[in-house]
């Protein structure tokens, strides 16, 4: 009996490569990246970026862990009450090709008339991701939840600068704070942070201990 001949090192090439492209179950992920407090009232908009994907296993794990196989990505906003601990989910946008890697979702601002501004960007799927190919585009967020595109913020946009100290007249005392998982509130001038919100790997946020 010959080993080693054609067949046999077909087959043994065929085993490597299929080895070395193995992933894993698909598991979701969600990551909590803004909290933006609204400018009238107590209320907070937050930013959520959900992604879908398998891990490199086996060959394909070595020599640093290997690379992610993405299968979804998505952005949600939510929009949060501090006070009555309620969540809403307000809109969602998932990206085109062009703005894959390192796709991020937040709110850019909003404008005088309480106009909310969000801005998706990106850089095309495969490749690498640096500022000269990164890809944004913007939009206007309506009542009823639709992003409509836009060319550009109104010059009046900007974000509510936060800060603990109650301002001048302020009646609906509430302040924000989160990591990735979760967004924690303030409801006096005087008092704690106390974690109110969560993330689930599936990108719903929920009330803390609901």
């Amino acid at each position: 009996m010959v080993l080693g001949g054609r067949p046999h090192r077909m087959a043994l090439a065929a085993a490597l490569a299929s080895s070395a492209c193995t992933y894993g179950p698909a598991q979701d992920s969600a990551t909590i990246t803004q909290v933006v407090r609204l400018p009238v009232g107590g209320e907070a908009l937050v930013t959520v970026q959900r992604m879908v994907a398998r891990s490199p296993t086996g060959l394909s794990a070595f020599p640093d862990g290997g690379r992610l196989r993405v299968l979804e990505r998505e952005g949600i906003i939510y929009r949060v009450d501090g006070q009555a601990g309620v969540s809403t989910r307000v809109a969602a946008h998932r990206p085109a090709d062009t703005q894959w890697e390192s796709y991020t979702l937040w709110v850019a601002g909003f404008s005088a008339d309480g106009s909310v501004f969000v801005r998706a960007s990106g850089c095309p799927r495969g490749g690498e991701c640096h500022p000269e190919l990164t890809h944004a585009t913007l939009y206007l967020l309506t009542p009823d939840g639709q992003l409509e595109p836009v060319e550009m913020l109104p010059e009046d946009v900007s974000l509510l600068g936060e800060s603990l100290a109650p301002a001048p007249n302020e009646t609906d005392y509430v302040r924000y704070s989160r990591d990735s998982e979760t967004i924690s509130v303030r409801t006096r001038p005087d008092g704690d942070f106390r974690p109110a919100f969560r993330i689930s790997p599936s990108g719903a946020l929920s009330p803390e201990g609901g």
